[in-house]
């Protein structure tokens, strides 16, 4: 990718981009970031969504790191970004015969550091993000990366109360474990949440989630 077609994306000139449209498939920076990638790196929404019109399969290209845009927008807390790239997703299940669970798959897509989307969210504290990735995937188990660390855990260990209610709320049976065998709610323990007004909500969920071992794994596909 020159640099004329980055400076393109990185501002959102889509009428630089649409004049390049013939090349864009096969432009890549040397992380292997494609126009999308910096598009919405940088939040440009409108730029982002003519790069699909033009190049509709680029939504599922990853860089060196094994990112989605949807990693890189959610990393970055674009949450309208993050949002229009769910519909688009969306709208291929209704447009392709083999489409069916296009949007939950790219929201499930695990980086090279085992991360997606939502650790992503959740670890650069984005609240809307976060709310966006968990409503529409409220089944999915969020398991853990590589580091061990689960999205739920994440929130926990962070002292991030607000993300940790969006989780439990939105999600049908998160995975709450972290590194060392620690949990969710041992990292709750150690930022003493206990006198705040979510402790008895975070005990009585934490309690079912720990009780409900054999549903998180069954849901965990």
């Amino acid at each position: 990718m020159d640099s004329s077609l980055y400076r393109a994306a990185m501002e959102g000139d889509i009428d630089a981009l649409i004049n390049n449209k013939d090349n864009l498939e096969n432009k890549f920076t040397p992380n292997n970031n494609t126009v999308l990638h910096v598009a919405t790196q940088f939040g440009h929404i409108k730029c982002a969504m003519e790069i699909l019109n033009m190049c509709p399969s680029m939504y599922r290209k990853v860089n060196s790191r094994g990112d989605t845009a949807l990693h890189v927008a959610a990393r970055e807390g674009h949450s309208t970004v993050v949002q229009a790239l769910i519909e688009y997703a969306k709208a291929l299940n209704e447009e392709m015969e083999n489409g069916a669970g296009t949007a939950k798959n790219m929201m499930r897509v695990a980086n090279e550091e085992g991360d997606t989307a939502l650790h992503e969210a959740v670890r650069n504290h984005h609240p809307v993000a976060v709310q966006l990735l968990t409503a529409e995937d409220p089944e999915f188990c969020h398991p853990a990366n590589k580091a061990e660390e689960t999205p739920l855990y994440l929130a926990a260990e962070r002292g991030y109360v607000g993300l940790l209610c969006v989780i439990l709320e939105n999600c049908d049976a998160p995975v709450h474990g972290g590194p060392g065998g620690r949990t969710a709610l041992h990292a709750a323990v150690v930022h003493n949440f206990e006198g705040t007004p979510y402790f008895e909500f975070f005990w009585f969920t934490f309690s079912c989630l720990f009780f409900s071992t054999t549903h998180i794994r069954a849901n965990c596909v």
